[in-house]
């Protein structure tokens, strides 16, 4: 860590007199409890009552006070821990070092099945390594037990039954318990007058129900507890008071009922409370006993072979609301080959839809064919599907929700194909989270992201992209400054690193791409104008390659220019001494266009005599793509008939070509999780339309934890021309460098190698 050095013997950095270094290297434990998910609590053998919240930084979260008490500081965070956030990272900021914060937050409860491939531990499998039964891993249903149907006390919701010769409603003149009950009227029809509650014939079921008879009611001398009218499993003729009526019972019809009176008997009534069925010895394990049904289980999940594979539970019901999370991968895509269904009809499926030559996610009513998800690729990707009625909708990785209605209740699952026994997918499953619940997006994002964190080796990941272990290669100099936002290139024997450090930019050379030492003689490189220029504010983010025997840069300029960014050119010899162009900026946001926030520079790309620019303007979520052309670098025309080619909180481009094949890696910021990854995309030409382009992936996913777990930015292919179509510069492999952070705005640079796309 940085000190003063004395007689060439280093010193640790000190504050107030104390060792911070090994004050932190105390530290006992960092926890958060579930009793009080709002605070991390730090132990240490002594108190430093001088540190407080601003001492410290953990990602994805912000402190917003904290209190000693004797050797505890607490951290109280201005949002909860969730459960699916999984450990946390604390920093130190005076030393920059880290610690671990172990989660205790438990499971809110809603969980009501979680299948991990990787966990299969009490699976049963035959010798041809095929699933006979993926056992206990689909829990109950409601935590109520092993309910089939729970009706409750009249309380907070209306019991809905199904009726014949009578009425039933919410009433408040007796009650079992608390306020309302059902009362039920007799009309003037002749024959048996009961309710009933579908159930499945030939179960067995433990029913309970209370039953009131007023006195008066001529005709109603016993309440029946029976299946479908018929059937005597419990009764009572006792009057003006409540009585119980249970029964452990398996109807031979399916349902199960009430009944009183059979005579014409018009308006005669009586009441029933607190009515429960629950399924015996309930089983919703996923099975397939036939061999030639099951499907293929492995480390990676399990995959179904699109013919005739599938596995499915009993019929149970999953109630409304509801939210479904589901790790699965396409082996080989077809029109409507179904991912997963209800048992019993068409309300939980998703499956992929061929619209104009490419392949969109869909399910019925939620998503259409113009603003369903389109999918490209063969790997793992994560669906969430909340089922709630109208406000129902589903999501492909983080891309935006798809809206829409869905039918009522889920009626159980069959995975490898449709309810029917047809449209079966050539798919593989890893996970699936069944949740009792409507999640919030927060509550939904963590999952997600938990999701990704436990699958990054297997979820939507492209081009095999491995980190180098010695990542970051280049740190800022102080917690304050950043050293990212890097442009890598070769020229000659060296590699040059141009960087963002706040307002200046700055240079780093290295002898082999690894190690990076910063050009303390030169730097700043680029320094901001004066006020009023248009960059009098700050210069950075640049992008500089090396053409004939000219060095140029664009690079952002903050100062007086709409939206206050704008994009700047400079020019160099040597690559040290740089000039700015007197046409800047040379390109400006445009007041009431899409890029009014400001246009800020990152991709280039020369094809043929004309320079290609990829520059994005906007803030957060609203961070959008434009495309300009040049033949001078000076003189740029926006795309103003297709821009924006990217929306949703994408930034930052960087463009290559490979073989036939432009391509474009592109962050993408997901503004409810405070985070971003990069992305990349493939045209036959270099405009990146959307009509044209093809999504392939996720190139870099936030690590679980670490330098770069919230943030990575900025990507850049190693090479040494603007043409960007050889790879020589770096032995034949795709270096690319990347900017990344930990939630605490302390930006670094690392590196990813490839051998290929």
């Amino acid at each position: 860590m940085p000190g003063i050095s004395v007689n060439k013997i280093p010193i640790p950095f000190r504050k107030s007199g104390i060792n911070w270094s090994s004050y932190w290297a105390t530290l006992i434990s960092a926890t958060v409890e579930n009793a009080a998910p709002t605070h991390v609590v730090l132990t240490f053998p002594t108190a430093q009552t001088s540190l407080g919240a601003t001492d410290f930084t953990i990602a994805g979260f912000t402190i917003s006070s904290a209190s000693w008490t004797g050797a505890v500081l607490t951290l109280v965070l201005s949002e909860a821990v969730l459960v699916f956030d999984g450990s946390l990272t604390i920093t130190f900021i005076t030393t920059g070092q880290t610690a671990t914060v172990t989660n205790n937050v438990a499971d809110d409860g809603n969980t009501v099945a979680w299948f991990d491939s990787q966990d299969l531990t009490t699976i049963t499998k035959d010798e041809s390594d095929k699933v006979s039964l993926w056992k206990d891993k689909l829990l109950q249903v409601s935590d109520e037990g092993a309910d089939y149907v729970l009706f409750g006390d009249n309380e907070t919701q209306k019991t809905t039954v199904s009726v014949s010769r009578c009425t039933s409603a919410q009433s408040d003149e007796q009650a079992h318990g608390g306020t309302y009950s059902s009362k039920v009227v007799h009309n003037a029809l002749v024959g048996l007058h009961y309710l009933y509650i579908n159930v499945i014939a030939s179960r067995t079921y433990n029913v309970s129900v209370w039953v009131y008879i007023p006195s008066g009611q001529a005709t109603i001398d016993t309440i029946t507890l029976g299946s479908g009218g018929a059937g005597n499993f419990a009764s009572t003729n006792t009057k003006n008071t409540w009585v119980q009526l249970t029964a452990e019972c398996t109807p031979g019809s399916a349902s199960i009922s009430l009944s009183s009176g059979s005579s014409n008997s018009p308006d005669e009534y009586w009441y029933f409370d607190d009515f429960t069925i629950k399924e015996v010895d309930v089983a919703h394990d996923l099975e397939q006993a036939t061999a030639d049904y099951q499907p293929v289980w492995s480390e990676e999940g399990i995959t179904f072979d699109g013919t005739d594979d599938r596995i499915a539970t009993r019929p149970i019901k999953l109630k409304q609301p509801s939210t479904l999370y589901a790790v699965v991968k396409m082996e080989t895509v077809k029109e409507s080959a179904y991912f997963f269904d209800a048992i019993w009809r068409t309300s939980l499926n998703l499956y992929p839809s061929l619209v104009t030559s490419k392949y969109y996610l869909k399910t019925p009513s939620v998503g259409s064919t113009t603003n369903a998800t389109y999918i490209e690729g063969y790997d793992y990707f994560v669906i969430r599907l909340q089922l709630n009625a109208g406000s129902s909708y589903y999501r492909i990785n983080d891309y935006a929700k798809q809206e829409g209605a869905m039918t009522a209740n889920l009626d159980g699952l069959i995975l490898g194909c449709k309810y029917n026994l047809g449209n079966f997918g050539n798919v593989s499953v890893r996970e699936i989270i069944i949740r009792d619940a409507a999640d919030s997006d927060e509550v939904s994002d963590a999952i997600y992201n938990s999701l990704i964190n436990k699958n990054s080796s297997s979820v939507d990941l492209y081009g095999a992209f491995e980190k180098y272990a010695g990542n970051p290669i280049l740190k800022p100099t102080a917690p304050s400054d950043y050293a990212a936002f890097a442009s890598t290139l070769k020229v000659g024997d060296t590699y040059y690193m141009y960087y963002h450090k706040k307002t200046t930019v700055n240079r780093a050379t290295s002898s082999d791409g690894l190690t990076w030492v910063d050009d303390t003689v030169n730097n700043p490189i680029l320094s901001p104008g004066v006020n009023p220029d248009w960059d009098y504010a700050a210069v950075g983010v640049p992008m500089v390659w090396y053409e004939g025997t000219t060095w140029y840069m664009l690079y952002r300029g903050q100062g007086n220019t709409q939206g206050n960014d704008a994009v700047g050119l400079a020019t160099s010899s040597d690559g040290i001494t740089w000039t700015k162009s007197l046409s800047n900026p040379v390109i400006v946001g445009v007041e009431g266009e899409w890029d009014e926030a400001g246009a800020e520079h990152w991709g280039i790309i020369k094809v043929g005599d004309t320079y290609y620019t990829y520059y994005e303007a906007g803030v957060g979520p609203a961070r959008q793509i434009g495309v300009a052309t040049s033949t001078d670098l000076v003189t740029w025309t926006k795309d103003a008939a297709n821009n924006p080619i990217f929306t949703g909180g994408r930034f930052c481009p960087f463009a290559f070509k490979y073989g036939d094949y432009y391509y474009l890696l592109v962050p993408h910021y997901v503004f409810v999780s405070n985070y971003s990854e990069i992305e990349i995309y493939r045209d036959s030409e270099p405009t990146f339309y959307p009509a044209s382009r093809e999504y392939l992936g996720t190139v870099k996913k936030c690590s679980a934890s670490g330098w770069d777990s919230a943030d990575q930015d900025t990507p850049v292919i190693l090479t040494d021309t603007i043409f960007r179509d050889t790879f020589e510069a770096a032995g034949g492999k795709l270096w690319l460098y990347y900017s990344g952070n930990a939630g605490s705005d302390v930006w670094s640079e690392g590196l990813l190698i490839s051998d290929g796309l």
